[in-house]
């Protein structure tokens, strides 16, 4: 038995593939249970969305789909016929589903089969978990210093898009490339935020180069297709010119920390050497 997302990306939406064989015969007049882990999304299901894909069709007849919470009910009708146990079918397609919003294991799905007065047929109750991945901040995505000179001490601005919510107690994860210091002239924090309201508590990890923006549960829900801006203070930028190495952003969720959205390939940027002073001089004897 099998369910597998076309895609596999957190808050994808698109069709969903169910297989299994029989192990008794299923009615013209039966029906094929799929529940789903929590997480995801049935809400854009509906009857007409479900249909054998194949050429001939594992199933005959028509399908339609009904939903109850996590379950999607698909009810044989038309021209139907019994379909004999041991028959493949591997070409169920249910549309429209949308992946949890998260990274991380989407937990089993169950598989039924009924007879039209709902007694189970067969069953699986432990269809085996997918793995869904990060989706990707957009924008693009960028980490901007105020000032590209070696040793500048100034705000570090954060842009990016979001391609799924960010909860209200939600974090933001920035890494740095080497030489960035964090807490010069005074403790990291948030200076100013656009569409991203509430309170923030800003973490620095001079050790790993990160600095954790943790929402205070205070604000809206930052919903998929945002754009935000996040202002940081007192950040050292590395001491010596050249490259910076690419950043990463990552958006989390606060119960373990999955992650949401990410984009671990933020554009480098390049330091240029800093101005000596004094004013500088070079001064023969005579």
């Amino acid at each position: 038995t099998n369910v597998e997302p076309t895609s596999l990306v957190a808050g994808a939406q698109g069709n969903v593939t169910v297989s299994f064989t029989l192990a008794t015969d299923l009615p013209n007049n039966g029906k094929i249970l799929v529940v789903f882990p929590s997480g995801f999304n049935l809400a854009a299901v509906t009857s007409g969305s479900v249909v054998s894909s194949g050429t001939p069709k594992d199933i005959n007849g028509t399908l339609t789909a009904s939903i109850s919470g996590q379950t999607v009910t698909i009810a044989r009708g038309g021209a139907a016929t019994t379909i004999s146990a041991g028959t493949p079918i591997d070409d169920l397609v249910i549309l429209n589903v949308k992946n949890p919003v998260v990274s991380g294991p989407t937990g089993a799905y169950r598989i039924d089969t009924r007879t039209s007065g709902n007694a189970i047929l067969d069953q699986d109750l432990a269809v085996a978990s997918d793995p869904i991945s990060a989706g990707a901040l957009g924008g693009p995505a960028n980490v901007e210093p105020g000032q590209l000179t070696s040793s500048y001490v100034g705000d570090v601005t954060v842009t990016f898009t979001t391609a799924n919510p960010i909860p209200a107690n939600g974090k933001i994860v920035v890494a740095f490339g080497s030489g960035f210091t964090f807490g010069i002239n005074g403790s990291t924090a948030v200076v100013s935020t656009i569409n991203m309201n509430g309170t923030f508590l800003a973490n620095a990890d001079n050790l790993n180069r990160t600095v954790t923006v943790t929402r205070q549960n205070d604000g809206a829900q930052v919903n998929a297709g945002t754009a935000v801006t996040i202002k940081l203070s007192n950040i050292r930028n590395p001491q010596i010119s050249g490259s910076t190495g690419n950043y990463q952003i990552k958006t989390q969720n606060n119960s373990a920390d999955a992650i949401i959205d990410q984009d671990l390939a933020v554009a480098a940027d390049t330091i240029t050497a800093g101005a000596l002073g004094g004013p500088a001089n070079v001064q023969p004897a005579s």
